[in-house]
């Protein structure tokens, strides 16, 4: 619950108050999708990535891992990379890139996903690019 609470705080500009009455009202139907502000919102899954419990799942890794965060991204946050890195008892390889957005692009402004359609044509990071393929090679 907290991830997906600190990415509509994001997304509001912090209003907690607003965010977590989005949350209960999304939580309290069993719709598929609500139309929220003039936008569908798919109600179904964020119910579900809510409930979700993700270091359960993380614990059960038992393959090597590449965990590559980035500075700006507002879905992801860079702390998570450090959590993975403490629960997965397989090797595990951890990175956090300056800039880089849940899009995988780089933007040197305030971090907002109001960005991502305009990052989204640019290619994906160079350096993210190169971590993953050193670490495909290594494995």
């Amino acid at each position: 619950k907290g991830k997906m609470l600190r990415f509509f705080l994001a997304l509001s500009g912090n209003q907690l108050a607003k965010q977590e009455k989005l949350i209960s009202r999304i939580q309290g139907s069993s719709k598929d999708t609500l139309n929220i502000r003039k936008q569908v919102i798919n109600a179904k899954w964020i119910r579900e990535m809510v409930a979700l419990d993700a270091e359960a799942i993380h614990t059960k890794i038992n393959t090597p891992t590449l965990a590559i965060g980035g500075m700006k991204d507002l879905q992801c946050l860079p702390d998570d990379v450090e959590k993975l890195s403490k629960i997965v008892s397989s090797p595990i390889d951890t990175h956090l890139i300056t800039d880089l957005t849940h899009i995988l692009r780089r933007d040197p402004n305030k971090p907002s996903i109001q960005h991502y359609t305009t990052l989204a044509q640019e290619p994906v990071d160079d350096e993210l690019l190169t971590l993953v393929t050193d670490w495909l090679l290594r494995h």
